[in-house]
């Protein structure tokens, strides 16, 4: 078990906003607290208490504050606009995630692997209970793609939240069931369009197009579909 930063949870109770790279440089027109103006006073009032552990490690404020200055100064760019972070669930992540904040710049995080077993256990629980749709994001079906053979009450996949490519489902497009590409305007899987990919040709660059709801029916069904 990993555990959560003391940071963090004294951060929700000064209400502090992550800094915005367009306000980075005029932080004076918010009263506002940013999570590191919270952090850097808990470094000045504490550095010697723990500010967080993981299952290997824990670092005191003062240590913490030291690590993410020194990941901050190592990146390419000094003001970055935005910082990747793939990494397991550890006080390194969240130096990291400090590093970004004190760059001024968004941190975008991305587990680095989907756990297998929450697979197995997934589609072991669509076969029990004889599931026929699943909504879901194209890293999912990307690993639901390496199994050997899926349940056979499938009948629809639906991927949402990001780009789909024909290399993710190659091998279900041959399985039978119908794979779905939409679109919309928010992360609730509300569906603005829906594309047909199980037997479509991909693009040159190896996605699919994202079609229009063609009429009133079609939009009824968009939102059917991803809304059961």
């Amino acid at each position: 078990m990993t555990f959560p930063s003391l940071f963090v949870l004294q951060c929700i109770g000064e209400k502090a906003v992550p800094l915005h790279p367009k306000t980075r440089n005029n932080k004076s027109k918010t009263n506002m607290k940013t999570i590191c103006d919270v952090f850097k006073q808990q470094v000045t009032a504490q550095p010697d208490s723990v500010a967080v552990m993981d299952e290997k490690k824990c670092l005191t404020y003062g240590e913490l504050d030291a690590l993410a200055t020194e990941i901050a100064d190592g990146f390419p760019v000094k003001q970055p606009a935005k910082v990747g972070i793939v990494m397991n669930h550890s006080v390194e992540m969240i130096a990291t995630i400090l590093a970004a904040l004190k760059s001024g710049a968004a941190y975008v995080p991305a587990e680095p692997s989907f756990p297998k077993a929450d697979i197995h256990r997934l589609m072991d629980y669509i076969e029990r209970n004889q599931v026929t749709m699943l909504s879901s994001f194209p890293y999912l079906l990307l690993e639901i793609n390496k199994l050997p053979r899926i349940p056979h009450s499938l009948r629809l996949l639906i991927s949402g939240g990001d780009v789909i490519r024909a290399k993710y489902i190659d091998r279900l497009r041959t399985q039978g069931v119908m794979i779905y590409n939409t679109y919309g305007p928010s992360e609730t899987t509300v569906c603005a369009s829906y594309f047909r990919v199980d037997n479509a040709q991909p693009l040159a660059d190896g996605t699919f197009r994202l079609a229009r709801p063609s009429s009133a029916r079609a939009s009824r069904f968009s939102m059917t579909v991803c809304n059961p």
